[in-house]
């Protein structure tokens, strides 16, 4: 017996750091998390270079709430993204490895609880600051997911946008999330961000988004105003770094991921928007009836 589970990706609208609220939109770059019989507890980790902090902080958390002892298997993970960059590989995998868990042993879920867990998890092993509760639920619902960190609530889900292309841009520097001054950063910033999400303007929230945060956590924060410069809509700053993304028309995104990749300063995925999903629309329309 095996189980799988198949998660999306996400990039940052609103960083939840310093309020406590996020946004994040889903994309279709996605992780995969298979359980399966062995001899003891392996990890099989890929990108080889992650280490096991998290998977470890799972299986503690899905003992702890299900009383149950996961023993005698092994968890293989896959994902397109290195650790440590922003790009959500924690909220993708964690909530793949509650999700696959409960199935493999025939523990009953609910998703909303699984984001929970992996957000708790994403904590307790130290690679998360809020547990990302935005970017879990966007990674697994797709479209829009607006959430309170703090309460691990759902605020609402909405559609994303249409006819672009969304370029990751991956640097070769990691960031600790120990190094993070949240102190430091611009509430009235973060209030015109919040007021421009909540007004349906998602390119300027994320503008005002980043220009919070980048200036304190980008090693290179001049490059998004040069990176906007060929061609993208808008360019914001994945989570705390240092990782970015570009939205873009599509009958640019070939001539803007050649200049990126000449400069040597990023690797390029080229992915989309992942629209809301069925089970999406259903939690959409629950949280907007009470």
């Amino acid at each position: 017996m095996k189980a799988i589970e198949q998660i999306g990706g996400a990039i940052t609208i609103l960083n939840a750091v310093a309020t406590g609220k996020g946004a994040a939109a889903g994309i279709a770059t996605y992780s995969k998390v298979k359980v399966e019989p062995a001899k003891g507890v392996i990890f099989d980790i890929s990108p080889a270079y992650s280490d096991g902090r998290l998977l470890e902080a799972c299986l503690t958390l899905f003992q702890e709430i299900t009383d149950i002892i996961p023993e005698n298997l092994k968890i293989t993970t896959e994902s397109p993204f290195p650790p440590e960059r922003g790009l959500k590989t924690s909220s993708a995998i964690s909530t793949g490895v509650f999700l696959a868990l409960s199935n493999y042993y025939g523990v009953k879920m609910d998703v909303l609880k699984a984001l929970e867990y992996s957000a708790q998890a994403s904590v307790n092993a130290g690679v998360s600051i809020t547990g990302a509760y935005d970017d879990a639920a966007a990674c697994y619902f797709g479209g829009i997911a607006f959430t309170d960190n703090t309460k691990k609530e759902i605020l609402g889900l909405y559609n994303s946008p249409k006819g672009f292309d969304v370029i990751l841009l991956i640097p070769a520097e990691k960031l600790s999330k120990k190094e993070v001054n949240i102190e430091k950063i611009d509430k009235e910033i973060l209030k015109e961000a919040l007021d421009a999400f909540e007004n349906k303007r998602i390119f300027e929230a994320i503008y005002y988004n980043t220009i919070a945060y980048a200036p304190l956590l980008h090693p290179h924060f001049e490059h998004i105003e040069r990176l906007e410069e060929l061609g993208a809509e808008i360019v914001g700053m994945n989570g705390t770094g240092p990782s970015l993304f570009a939205i873009i028309k599509p009958s640019l995104s070939s001539e803007f991921i050649e200049t990126v990749e000449r400069t040597g300063h990023y690797e390029t995925i080229k992915t989309k928007f992942r629209p809301l999903s069925h089970k999406g629309l259903e939690v959409f329309y629950n949280v907007n009836r009470e």
